[in-house]
This record gives structure tokens, C-alpha cells and sequence, in this order.
């Protein structure tokens, strides 16, 4: 399990907001990953690709999100 910190420049200090437990729900062939983190009001979901991320509501959303972030696959004639 991840821990995952969000911080926030406050002058010349970064000082964490948060820190959560992210869990892995889903990776891609390309690289993108969605990650399932605790909220205050149920959960909340990061899909990123590249070090490009989105929060979702559910993981529908966040799966979407993600497939817009990543590069379409072609698949090869034969």
C-alpha cells in the first residue's frame, strides 16, 4: 500500500495537507494507473497517466478520465 502526501508551497516551505493511503485498483499497458483513496464522504478515486492526474467520484469516471489521458492503442492489421 502507498502512502501518497499533498503539499503546499506556504512561502518557501512545502507543508503536507494531507497524507492517504492510496490502494492500486487498476493499471493500464501504457502505463496509467487509477489508485482508490478514504474520503469523508466515501471514496475517492486518481487516475494518472504520465504524471497527469484527475480525482473522480467512482472508478467509472476515473476510468473514463484516464482513457482520455492516455494515448489511444491501434491495434495492428494482419
Amino acid at each position: 500500500m502507498a502512502k501518497l502526501v499533498y503539499c503546499v508551497m506556504i512561502g518557501k516551505c512545502l507543508h503536507p495537507i494531507m497524507a492517504l493511503q492510496a490502494i492500486l485498483v487498476h493499471s493500464t499497458a501504457q502505463g496509467g494507473t487509477i489508485h482508490k483513496f478514504p474520503a469523508k464522504q466515501g471514496e475517492r478515486f486518481l487516475g494518472c497517466y504520465l504524471g497527469t492526474c484527475k480525482f473522480s467520484n467512482n472508478i467509472a469516471e476515473a476510468t473514463a478520465d484516464l482513457a482520455s489521458l492516455e494515448p489511444s492503442v491501434k491495434k495492428s492489421e494482419s
